[in-house]
């Protein structure tokens, strides 16, 4: 059978299965019809694998560039709250 959104391979089960919307950790492509996993700094990302949305715990988002960082670049500040970096 052919999915209607996307194809992600369920470890678990040890099969692929259809989801209407990638987990936390992939993003759906569109052309392929795949969960794409994402970079692994991001916890979710769109688009593409690098282009981040938020960030794995220990990671701060520049979201500008929807890129995770250890560390804020100049012009920025860090906010705990949102894990973002915001532009100064």
């Amino acid at each position: 059978t052919s999915c209607v959104n996307f194809i992600i391979f369920d470890q678990e089960l040890g099969f692929n299965k259809c989801v209407d919307i990638c987990p936390d950790g992939f993003y759906g492509d569109i052309v392929l019809k795949k969960c794409i996993q994402c970079d692994l700094n991001c916890k979710t990302c769109i688009k593409n694998s690098k282009n981040c949305l938020s960030c794995n715990d220990d990671l701060f988002l520049n979201p500008i560039v929807g890129v995770c960082l250890k560390n804020c670049q100049e012009g920025f500040i860090m906010t705990t709250l949102t894990k973002n970096g915001v532009f100064i």
